[in-house]
């Protein structure tokens, strides 16, 4: 795979499974990389093992100060990738997550990236964070967050679509169930086998990165599952 050498990588909603597998990735493939979260004692730890900038953010009411300190410091975006996570469980009987989850996985997100896209150039890239629930028969106790991510899928298409003529590309990963923390260099593929529900997030972060790359350019608009095949189960 192209290395990412003198690209600039902005991920949001950094944690420590897929966020700090994806910035330790970038960062060895030599992109200038910063991170950001709300909890700024986790980012700082992460920030240290992958090499990367960080800057602690509630992307809510913060986000402009994230974008002026990513300019100041850095420069233009090359690459965005929002990876807000939260899962309620509820269903039809209560739909107790369902602002929260529209908050989180589509308002928020979108209100991120629209702010994003200002500043970005032709050739830039955005990647989201789906779910293989939007393509299967959901758990009958994921009602909110299956609307919540399949809103998602089609807001990648629609961006995509919109963003054409800015030459940016926008898509999506829908991974399973992930591992939650990320180790170094581990032999992370020793730790599943096809059809596994768990996956570990290095799987999902190679995926990002190639999305990221040149050696996917004819790629836009795709929402690509990442589960070793889980959801054909």
């Amino acid at each position: 795979m192209k290395k990412l050498n003198g690209s600039n990588s902005l991920l949001a909603g950094v944690s420590t499974g897929l966020g700090h597998a994806l910035a330790y990735d970038l960062s060895w493939s030599g992109s200038t990389v910063l991170i950001t979260a709300r909890n700024g004692e986790k980012l700082k730890k992460i920030a240290e093992s992958a090499k990367t900038k960080y800057f602690p953010c509630d992307l809510n009411r913060e986000s402009d100060l994230l974008l002026e300190h990513f300019s100041r410091e850095i420069g233009e975006i090359d690459n965005l990738v929002v990876l807000i996570g939260g899962y309620v469980q509820d269903s039809i009987l209560d739909m107790k997550g369902l602002d929260e989850m529209l908050e989180s996985h589509v308002r928020t997100t979108l209100r991120f990236v629209e702010k994003c896209v200002k500043k970005m150039h032709p050739g830039s890239n955005i990647v989201l964070v789906s779910s293989t629930q939007t393509m299967k028969t959901s758990s009958s106790s994921g009602l909110s967050y299956s609307i919540a991510k399949t809103a998602l899928n089609k807001a990648t298409e629609v961006m995509a679509s919109s963003l054409i003529p800015s030459e940016i590309r926008v898509n999506a990963v829908a991974p399973s169930s992930m591992m939650d923390e990320f180790v170094p260099d581990r032999d992370y593929s020793r730790l599943r086998k096809i059809g596994d529900l768990q996956t570990p997030p290095e799987d999902v972060a190679s995926v990002i990165k190639w999305l990221l790359s040149p050696e996917s350019e004819w790629v836009n608009g795709a929402v690509i599952p990442v589960d070793g095949g889980y959801r054909l189960r």
